[in-house]
């Protein structure tokens, strides 16, 4: 298709959004269909991944026809951009995109206007925050780490937070949009105290069963489900109660199973230095691992299990997803700067990294360990 066809075929408002693909990013995505669904806008949801940003580079390629050009707004939600990230993936392919439509040779045409950056990850924050007065006219940025990045745009939607949003979507609500608004609030209380880990000190459990159904059935399904649903709270089908009863009873079995596999090692900082006063614990578990974790927690505060060591933290490795998730147990521990030791990032509750055998650190400190105790997990033999 040629730039001069699609802007000559444009009938609605086209947006892009690129989100993370957790519960929080896939609800971010869930909050902008149910307030809009009007006929007049139309909807690309992208869920990405963190080593997924090559993506959205492509997409600000001018010769991609499906990339920014097709597109009037662009969201991204919930995706953690460090320094590097954000430069290689988003603003260099940026400028390239801008520069190639002012090509006076070439003649493209685009609907691109801006992009909406919500986050409430800190290293985004560490990212952007600096560049803001720079990016205005192309990006507009909001990150409040106080909570999840689907319940910020909810508050940016509902209150109107960009002028330019709120003019191009105006008439464009749902015919539900006011009922629609009740029953996201709700639902998205859940979801920011499942991400911020809050749900815990609120005993929110539901937050923890509606991560639960998110993570045990296909994306799209879950994402139809909650789309049907209205009223004024947030309630579970009997499907999804099904669906968690047969969970509950499954993640005791596999925390079990974990806790077979720990091993407890002395905690060394970003400075090399030893302290064996404080430790960390190394599971090994591919499913449900946070609320596994959550489990090992609360055993642990109670004294149930490793009541002789000064345990700070969690370390779960999935050998099957190559990925190790960092929880903590105390708050006097930030868990994005040790993250940041083995090439990953997150918040100081929780954090992760994708397992890189070029990392020294992560070899010599956790999954050597591991192995040397328990041996080669079956999935990598097999490889």
């Amino acid at each position: 298709m040629k730039d001069t066809e699609i802007i000559s075929n444009i009938t609605t408002l086209r947006v892009k959004m690129f989100t993370h693909n957790d519960l929080d990013g896939v609800s971010c995505a869930l909050a902008l269909k149910k307030l809009y669904n009007s006929n007049k806008i139309s909807f690309n949801f992208e869920f990405i991944g963190y080593g997924d940003f090559d993506k959205i580079k492509k997409f600000f390629d001018i010769n991609e026809e499906q990339g920014a050009k097709y597109y009037d707004y662009v969201f991204i939600t919930d995706l953690n951009f460090t320094g590097e990230n954000f430069i290689e993936f988003l603003w260099e392919p940026m400028k390239k995109f801008y520069s190639a439509l002012n090509d006076p040779i070439e003649h493209h045409c685009s609907l691109f206007k801006k992009i909406f950056f919500i986050d409430h990850h800190e290293d985004s924050e560490k990212a952007l925050r600096h560049r803001v007065n720079f990016l205005h006219d192309r990006l507009e940025y909001f990150n409040d780490k106080t909570y999840c990045a689907s319940l910020q745009l909810f508050n940016f939607l509902v209150n109107q937070q960009s002028s330019e949003w709120s003019k191009a979507s105006l008439g464009l609500e749902n015919k539900k949009y006011n009922e629609n608004k009740v029953w996201l609030y709700d639902y998205l209380t859940h979801v920011n105290n499942w991400d911020t880990f809050e749900w815990k000190n609120n005993n929110d459990l539901k937050a923890r069963d509606l991560n639960l159904v998110f993570t045990h059935i296909k994306r799209s399904k879950f994402f139809q489900m909650q789309e049907q649903k209205d009223g004024v709270t947030f309630i579970f089908n009997k499907s999804e109660t099904t669906l968690l009863n047969e969970t509950m009873e499954n993640i005791r079995k596999n925390y079990h199973k974990a806790l077979l596999s720990s091993v407890v090692l002395d905690h060394i900082d970003e400075d090399n230095f030893p302290h064996p006063d404080i430790q960390y614990i190394v599971i090994r578990s591919d499913e449900d691992v946070s609320l596994i974790c959550d489990i090992l927690r609360e055993d642990i505060d109670l004294k149930n299990v490793y009541s002789m060591f000064n345990i700070k933290y969690i370390v779960n490795i999935s050998f099957k997803y190559g990925q190790i998730s960092f929880r903590r147990v105390h708050k006097d521990i930030n868990l994005a700067k040790i993250a940041q030791m083995y090439g990953g990032g997150g918040h100081e509750y929780a954090a992760g990294c994708v397992i890189n055998g070029k990392n020294q650190l992560q070899m010599q400190r956790i999954i050597l360990p591991s192995l040397e105790k328990y041996g080669e997990p079956t999935n990598l033999q097999d490889k």
